[in-house]
């Protein structure tokens, strides 16, 4: 099975919506504690370590977002330690 990023299923021209094209490259915190089965408290931690890159939108301190990039990166970081282990 495919993972699916958010936004991913419909294309960018589907509505015309400029929050569609930028939701499709960007995680929520709890988007992405539910993608890795953990809390959304242990997503900010990460991001507190500089382990995981973040985005703060607007002026509401809980409006993060992760770019999919930086998620892909840490899960293939991840992949390739188990299997040197």
């Amino acid at each position: 099975m495919r993972a699916l990023h958010p936004g991913q299923g419909r294309s960018a021209g589907d509505s015309g919506d400029v929050a569609n094209v930028n939701a499709a490259r960007f995680f929520t915190v709890g988007q992405l504690a539910r993608r890795w089965s953990i809390s959304p408290r242990s997503i900010g931690r990460m991001i507190t370590a500089g382990q995981l890159p973040a985005v703060k939108l607007g002026p509401d301190r809980g409006a993060l977002r992760i770019p999919v990039e930086s998620v892909e990166r840490v899960e293939h970081e991840r992949s390739t330690e188990s299997c040197a282990s």
